[in-house]
């Protein structure tokens, strides 16, 4: 193939998770990935951690053969649909290597799928697709420069001027971190050609070269935004990544009910509930209240959770707690700040923002005239 693929990416699929039933992430993966979705592509990468936790065959039973039914159906799609698959390592205690099943099975069942997994930092130009790609496992080196350097070096030494494809699991400094080392993100972006594929982070965002394509279902509060994966297009010689949402993705939800009185609370719960309960049959998924622990309404709000045909948790909170948190916060943002000098407000300002260097410029110049640091 001269041209550049097109390509799904799929990316924290979580399969066997201990949140949600592992039967709904079957269900979904089902869906998203059918034999007509992967006759659009050449390609499905997975880029680490479709499994969320090790295998007990003996006390998981039915999600065992839950799990081995969806990688051998995947398997069977992907060959039905002539598309090849690539598998990236992800977390070692979530993955635990057994994303290499996907080949054990594929030989098993004589499935013939064009299938590889890379557990090591690794470039090729593929033998299926005729590009360059580079495969990096999570926490693979001690400092993610030894992984850049690695793939440098590797391109030197196999005439490789550019990289087309990165599948990484792990961060780039332009996300979230919590304190965890990071890829340059800039470095990175230099040497690929198209698109760097980066799973770990269950959120989706892009920045230069770098898409995160989040995880592929809601597995627990606080990341409640849409999931799905990506698509990948090489349209005249220019990158394009498209979000699919999974639209099947458990729904879970989290409502601050806590500056309501209890004259007005029960209607807020209601309009909760209604608001946040998906009109579809199988799960449903979570919704989580927090309220005021003083409440009087305690015994009535009790009866919601048990009548609905989803699981509903009211958290109830003291004032004390939430003055607490109050404060937490408010240190926690003041010692975050940081004070602007003609020095560093334009790497502030743009701190984070994809913007191309002229108009970047043209935002500087139009600052320091108009402001005094």
């Amino acid at each position: 193939m001269s041209k550049a693929p097109s390509i799904l990416v799929l990316s924290d699929v979580h399969v066997l998770p201990k949140t949600i039933p592992n039967y709904h992430i079957v269900e979904s993966l089902r869906l998203m990935l059918s034999v007509d979705r992967l006759k659009r592509v050449d390609a499905l990468f997975i880029t680490g951690d479709f499994w969320d936790r090790l295998i007990n065959a003996v006390e998981m039973v039915s999600e065992y053969d839950e799990a081995i039914d969806i990688v051998v159906e995947i398997l069977e799609n992907c060959k039905a649909a002539n598309t090849v698959l690539r598998i990236v390592k992800g977390t070692p205690f979530h993955d635990w290597d057994q994303s290499k099943w996907f080949i054990r099975f594929n030989e098993l069942a004589e499935i013939g799928a064009d299938v590889r997994y890379f557990d090591d930092v690794h470039l090729e130009k593929d033998p299926t697709l005729g590009v360059w790609i580079g495969y990096i496992p999570d926490a693979i080196r001690p400092e993610p420069q030894q992984v850049y350097d690695e793939l440098v070096e590797k391109m030197k030494t196999l005439g490789c001027d550019k990289i087309d494809y990165i599948l990484a699991h792990g961060f780039f400094d332009f996300q979230n971190t919590y304190g965890a080392p990071a890829y340059d993100t800039v470095a990175f972006s230099e040497i690929v050609r198209y698109g760097i594929f980066c799973g770990h982070d269950h959120g989706h965002k892009q920045y230069l070269k770098v898409t995160v394509p989040g995880s592929f279902e809601r597995l627990t509060h606080g990341d409640e935004g849409p999931k799905g994966m990506l698509e990948s297009r090489v349209i005249n010689g220019v990158h394009h990544v498209t979000f699919i949402e999974n639209k099947n993705a458990a729904w879970i939800y989290t409502k601050d009910l806590t500056t309501y009185s209890d004259d007005a609370l029960l209607q807020r719960v209601e309009e909760a509930i209604k608001g946040h309960c998906p009109e579809r049959d199988g799960y449903l998924g979570k919704l989580r209240l927090f309220v005021k622990a003083e409440t009087e309404l305690r015994p009535s709000l009790c009866k919601y959770e048990k009548r609905l045909p989803f699981k509903l948790e009211i958290s109830y909170v003291s004032e004390e707690e939430e003055k607490e948190e109050l404060s937490e916060a408010q240190v926690a943002f003041t010692e975050n700040l940081i004070p602007l000098t003609a020095a560093n407000i334009g790497e502030q300002l743009l701190d984070g923002l994809d913007v191309d260097a002229s108009i970047a410029e043209r935002i500087l110049a139009r600052v320091r005239r108009e402001v005094k640091v």
